[in-house]
């Protein structure tokens, strides 16, 4: 098990959306210049870009990405509008969704295991009871390594706590 640095390198703009025109060379030379200066922790979402995020920060860590610790979010589904102009986005934490989202971000990243995997948003629709029986699940099976929640308040938290380990917590802004 390594040591994770203090500093974890956030991966949003990977994805383009919302953030304008970003230019993914730029971004690339400073998460080598990150990794040289001893970062090793990398943060994302599935829903960064629709899943391109996960996708260029895989490219870009080629070999490297077992040697880091990913974390990456899921919870939120994504609809694409019918002018496929724009997205509409729902948190969503459906046993099945949060199945497929653990695999669709497994494939993107090309790892056999998440380091880290965070539910994004509290769902108001699923018991959080039922969502992390089954990431535990999904841990036991060697999918996923460490549980957090972002954006949970603290009875969510607890809540989560009743049926899991929760290794890392992102607190709401």
């Amino acid at each position: 098990s390594q040591t994770v640095s203090k500093l974890c390198f956030g991966c949003e703009p990977l994805g383009g959306t919302d953030w304008g025109n970003v230019n993914i060379d730029n971004i690339e030379a400073a998460i080598n210049r990150a990794i040289e200066l001893g970062v090793n922790f990398f943060d994302t979402a599935d829903v960064y870009g629709l899943g391109l995020s996960e996708e260029r920060l895989s490219s870009i860590l080629g070999h490297r990405i077992h040697d880091m610790t990913i974390a990456t979010k899921g919870g939120v589904s994504w609809v694409t509008s019918r002018d496929k102009e724009r997205v509409k986005t729902s948190v969503n934490r459906s046993v099945p969704y949060i199945q497929k989202a653990v695999e669709d971000s497994l494939r993107r990243l090309n790892l056999d295991c998440l380091p880290l995997y965070y539910i994004h948003y509290p769902d108001p629709n699923t018991e959080i009871r039922h969502t992390f029986e089954c990431l535990s699940k999904l841990q036991s099976q060697g999918k996923i390594k460490l549980l957090g929640c972002s954006n949970y308040n603290s009875h969510q938290l607890s809540q989560a706590c009743e049926v899991a380990t929760i290794s890392a917590v992102q607190i709401p802004v």
